[in-house]
């Protein structure tokens, strides 16, 4: 199965006003109901992938990781004509699996999938950190930048 790193259709389309009318979506403004949950790369996921209430094939709750992934802590900058949108890096501890990507969600209860990730290929790690790194938080590096 193939994992294709992106900005989803579903993220395009809110940025647009939502045209389709999907219940609500991420609020781009906020720092709640953002999150990353990390997939095994058994399904095919990429830019039609619009949620991970669907299959993705996100990693089985186990040890230190749990279902929907964890919180993550937003960073927004839309005052130099660039919108960007980024992340603090997503940390599990004392962690034991293999994950192959992931998918950072938003919205509470729809779970959009907006940025799927592919790490090249399965990565493992033994009771030990597992971190997805971000790039810096600016409007040259940022995870999602618009000019």
């Amino acid at each position: 199965m193939a994992i294709t790193q992106c900005i989803t259709n579903v993220a395009k389309q809110f940025l647009l006003g939502n045209p389709d009318g999907l219940s609500s979506g991420p609020d781009w403004t906020s720092s709640s109901n953002w999150s990353i949950v990390l997939i095994d790369g058994s399904v095919d996921v990429g830019p039609t992938t619009t949620s991970v209430n669907s299959p993705v094939g996100e990693l089985a709750a186990t040890g230190n990781y749990a279902r929907k992934g964890i919180a993550l802590t937003t960073s927004k900058d839309a005052t130099t004509g660039t919108v960007m949108a980024d992340f603090a890096d997503a940390v599990w501890t004392s962690a034991t699996f293999t994950a192959s990507g992931a998918i950072v969600i938003a919205g509470s209860g729809a779970n959009y999938a907006i940025v799927v990730l592919d790490f090249g290929g399965p990565k493992t790690v033994s009771n030990g950190t597992f971190t997805v790194k971000f790039p810096n938080a600016d409007i040259n590096n940022a995870i999602v930048r618009l000019t």
